[in-house]
């Protein structure tokens, strides 16, 4: 857009904004009649005026409040209680976990120990030495050939 073009807009939109203020608004009209609000009407219909609650109502309402944070308050009471147990189970358990890995730790700790004690008091024998396999593989069998399959009619 240009710059003329732009200019020309913005005076027309002041000219319009100011036309809209400039407009007398007539007192006695707007009192007379009442504008109805958004929560007055409901697809053009005028709602009536609810009635009020009775005693007996009121009464029934404040003894359902009370009973219903009641039973929120014990529901809470319930689940913290619950998530207490299940955060104390899990740290029984990690304990338990922790004391096996000492455990394994110390055990392996040992045998590397009686290891080396052995190592420094034996001497080296000379004679057959160990095949040691990888762990995980099984020694090689011969391969059979394939099965013959058989197919049934």
């Amino acid at each position: 857009m240009s710059k003329e073009r732009r200019q020309k807009l913005l005076q027309e939109l002041e000219a319009l904004e100011n036309e809209v203020m400039e407009e007398p608004v007539d007192n006695d009209a707007a009192q007379s009649v009442p504008t109805p609000t958004p929560t007055d009407c409901i697809d053009g219909a005028v709602q009536a005026q609810k009635k009020p609650r009775t005693a007996k109502q009121l009464e029934a309402f404040e003894k359902a409040k009370a009973i219903r944070d009641a039973n929120y308050a014990k529901r809470k009471a319930e689940a913290d209680h619950n998530a207490a147990q299940e955060r104390k189970a899990l740290e029984e358990k990690l304990v338990k976990k922790a004391i096996a890995v000492k455990k394994k730790q110390i055990k392996q700790q040992k045998l590397l120990d009686e290891i080396s004690s052995d190592d420094d008091t034996k001497p080296i024998q000379a004679g057959k030495p160990k095949v040691i396999m990888p762990s995980g593989t099984a020694p090689t069998t011969p391969s059979l050939p394939p099965p013959v399959k058989i197919k049934f009619f």
